[in-house]
């Protein structure tokens, strides 16, 4: 018991090292939870780097909190490959009780109410930096949270019918649709990040946070376009949080950067607020699922849900088109 004890105290000592190493709270979430699960998958650190700051520093669910919910998926990762569906409750019950820890502890999984910061804003990033309560939060958090998920990994998952669910049910997974709607359109996909993505649904464990669709296209494209922040240095770190945002302010004075992917994700971010009034599961349904059984129900009968799943695979599979011919464009020119 005590060497379990001191085990998480050392682990939660490293989660803060290497938020401040890497200046990605999921990317540092990550990093730790493969260290818990001694696995290193390039792709997974990749495809979670856009959830830092509550998705592209958006104020959305907390980075810690998304990266720590794929770590648990990507922990159970030797289940889903059975496709077994009666599983999938168990697994995603799992990634809710993590959110529903970090919640407790920190009255909110959102960003934006933790933070009170517009990472996006050229005040809004000093603020960050200059009021040290900002930071120490975050420390608390990532710190917190890696000692839940090497908790949460003791729980058994036990092959049976799931509590919630009607046999023969057809089952629905709000970011695994975009993600293999986006692998049928451009052919640019992964079977390990739509398996682990199940944990996303209904808001990241059926909790109402960021909307699963939305999540699944982020890490549509960040499979591709991010960075294994495992294997970058600080300053490599440090250019990455920077240069993205030196990029956006260069835009928003009419410089040309439609090859930054970054911004065209932005972009599409402000679509979809605009059509759905919100990024969030609980608001943009109005609805609060009790279990995995009530939210296969509401994917069944709300048009809204999949309206917004095709409208984020129409929208990444056009991203996908506009970097490509972005880098045909500048090969072009190079030569």
């Amino acid at each position: 018991m005590r060497e379990n004890w001191l085990k998480k105290q050392r682990l939660g000592l490293t989660a803060i090292i290497y938020l401040f190493g890497k200046w990605n709270c999921s990317a540092a979430t990550m990093i730790m939870c493969q260290k818990i699960m001694k696995k290193d998958e390039d792709i997974v650190h990749k495809a979670i780097q856009g959830f830092e700051g509550g998705i592209l520093g958006c104020g959305s669910t907390c980075g810690i909190a998304l990266g720590g919910a794929i770590g648990l998926g990507l922990l159970h990762d030797d289940l889903l490959q059975k496709g077994d569906i009666n599983t999938d409750e168990q697994i995603i019950h799992i990634a809710g009780k993590y959110i529903q820890l970090y919640e407790k502890k920190a009255h909110t999984t959102l960003c934006r109410e933790r933070s009170s910061v517009d990472f996006w804003s050229r005040w809004g990033n000093i603020k960050y930096l200059v009021l040290p309560n900002n930071y120490i939060r975050c420390a608390i958090s990532i710190s917190d949270s890696v000692k839940n998920i090497f908790d949460l990994q003791e729980n058994k998952i036990q092959i049976e019918q799931a509590k919630s669910l009607k046999n023969n049910t057809e089952i629905f997974h709000c970011a695994q649709a975009v993600l293999k709607g986006v692998r049928k359109k451009t052919g640019i996909g992964n079977d390990l990040i739509e398996r682990i993505s199940i944990v996303l649904d209904g808001g990241v464990g059926l909790q109402g946070g960021a909307c699963g669709a939305l999540t699944g296209a982020i890490m549509a494209v960040y499979m591709t376009k991010g960075l294994n922040m495992n294997n970058e240095s600080l300053n490599g770190s440090l250019k990455a949080y920077f240069g993205d945002r030196l990029f956006h302010y260069l835009r928003t004075q009419e410089i040309d950067n439609e090859s930054k992917h970054i911004d065209l994700l932005l972009d599409y971010i402000k679509l979809f607020r605009r059509h759905y009034k919100s990024i969030e599961c609980a608001k943009i349904t109005n609805t609060q699922f009790t279990d995995f059984g009530s939210f296969q129900g509401h994917m069944k009968s709300s048009s809204q849900c999949k309206e917004i799943v095709q409208f984020s695979i129409e929208t990444i599979s056009e991203i996908f088109n506009r970097l490509k011919y972005a880098e045909n464009k500048h090969l072009k020119e190079a030569t």
